[in-house]
């Protein structure tokens, strides 16, 4: 189920795992973001991995009600995504080179933020946000899709304080 590189994976599972199980959606992802971060620029032979790599690359992660899909997208040319619905909790972390995010108000209006987002640099994105998305040439990005298994929060027992 993965063919990810073992370095990139055990760091990836070790984070996940750190995380606090009562965060959810975006705020998982956020607190998921910095402490991943933070260990990818310790990563040595990052640079050694992100040339063996494919040009796309899964993993996916179960935990208790919790699924957490990493694909790694490796691109050689420019990629261009236009008006791009975002279905799940999204987290871009790049891992070279540099990608540029639209962010649109709605779906009908023109108006957006445009986010350059460098090596070593994430953004968490929520359901339903409307996005353009420019890969540069040569750029490798991780994107990390959130997905809650059991949709019923409704005091289950690690709630209960």
């Amino acid at each position: 189920m993965t063919n990810f590189p073992k370095e990139l994976e055990h760091i990836i599972l070790d984070e996940y795992n750190n995380v606090n199980d009562k965060l959810i959606g975006i705020n998982f992802l956020e607190a998921f973001k910095f402490n991943l971060i933070t260990k990818l620029t310790s990563l040595s032979e990052l640079s050694t991995l992100i040339e063996n790599l494919k040009d796309q690359t899964n993993l996916i992660i179960e935990k208790n009600s919790t699924k957490l899909e990493a694909i790694i997208f490796q691109n050689k040319g420019s990629i261009f995504q236009l008006k791009k619905k975002i279905h799940k909790s999204t987290l871009l972390v790049v891992l070279d080179g540099e990608l540029q995010v639209d962010l649109f108000e709605d779906e009908f209006k023109k108006e957006y933020r445009k986010l350059n987002i460098y090596r070593f640099m994430g953004i968490c994105l929520s359901t339903n946000t409307i996005i353009n998305l420019n890969s540069f040439k040569n750029s490798c990005f991780i994107e990390f899709l959130k997905t809650e298994i059991n949709n019923n929060i409704v005091n289950s027992k690690k709630d209960i304080i």
